[in-house]
């Protein structure tokens, strides 16, 4: 749990886990996350550690996601990418041609 790791078998809840990652991320609390479940304090533990390992996973994959998007849109990165995009050497190429295309 502590690497983010769950298989898919560890998300077979008897509740929508959903619900419960959205009341953790509310802070409730594992007695209240079971009875607003409908279930046993243990089995919502449980599920508790796979829910929280969920969002633990999604929060340090979205900071990396961030902080590329950063670098990609400097503006130093960007006016060059862009210039070598317009400059594709082809206006020197079909500068005088002709082309005779009917469709």
């Amino acid at each position: 749990m502590d690497l983010h790791l769950v298989r898919d078998s560890d998300r077979d809840a008897p509740f929508k886990l959903a619900t419960l990652r959205r009341l953790l991320v509310e802070d409730r609390t594992i007695e209240e996350c079971a009875a607003e479940l409908e279930s046993d304090i243990e089995t919502v533990t449980h599920y508790a550690a796979v829910a929280t390992a969920d969002i633990e996973s999604t929060r340090a994959n979205d900071r990396f996601r961030d902080e590329f998007r950063e670098l990609l849109t400097d503006s130093d990165l960007e006016q060059s990418h862009a210039r070598t995009a317009r400059e594709d050497g082809l206006r020197d190429a079909t500068e005088d041609l002709e082309t005779d295309v009917s469709f």
